[in-house]
Formats: C-alpha cells, sequence, structure tokens
C-alpha cells in the first residue's frame, strides 16, 4: 500500500504517502494523488509537474515540460508543441514558452 491515509475511506487517491513513496503526484486541484518513489529527476516529480509544498506533485502549465510553478511564466524547459523559452533576462532560469514564427524576432 503507498497511501499513508486515503481520501475517502476505501479509495485509491492518497492524501498522504508513507516514507518509501514520499511524493505526492496530484493532477488535478482536488485533493488526493498518487505516492511516488524518489528519483533524481525533476526533484522527485515526472516531467510536467513541479515540487510543491509538502512533497507534493503539482502541475506545470501545459506549454511547459519542467517548471517551477504552474505558472506560464516559470517554464524550465518547454513541451515539443511550444519549443521556444522566452526569457526576461539573460539571467533567468524561468521563461515562457511559445510557438515559433520562424522569423529572428522569436526571442
Amino acid at each position: 500500500l503507498t497511501c499513508a491515509s486515503c481520501v475517502n475511506a476505501g479509495n485509491s487517491s492518497c492524501k498522504t504517502c508513507h516514507s518509501a513513496r514520499p511524493f505526492l503526484h496530484t493532477t488535478t486541484s482536488v485533493l488526493g494523488g498518487t505516492c511516488l518513489e524518489e528519483s533524481d529527476e525533476n526533484q522527485g516529480c515526472t516531467p510536467g509537474f513541479f515540487l510543491a509544498s509538502e512533497n507534493r506533485c503539482l502541475m506545470c502549465h501545459e506549454s511547459c515540460l519542467t517548471c517551477q510553478s504552474s505558472s506560464p511564466t516559470d517554464c524550465m524547459t518547454c513541451q515539443p508543441a511550444s519549443p521556444m523559452l522566452h526569457k526576461s533576462t539573460m539571467s533567468d532560469i524561468v521563461g515562457i514558452c511559445h510557438e515559433s514564427t520562424g522569423s529572428n524576432n522569436d526571442c
């Protein structure tokens, strides 16, 4: 059993996780999700998710492959459909993903 506690009795949706699988991976804003093992990649979360408080893996904005939050301005890498990462400054590690227009003015 991967859940330390479930959202509802007999439910497979976890509210909290055991230490062997400490990352709660949620796909919606609804409480509950699946417990995942720790991995070095993406701070324990799968691509498309970011590590939030209490070891919760929350969804990135749909344009981001990796991110720091669910905001479209916090993408670290982009999905193939929106491959251009626009940063405000060269020192920024996050930005906005958008489609390439094929011009030199993409970023």
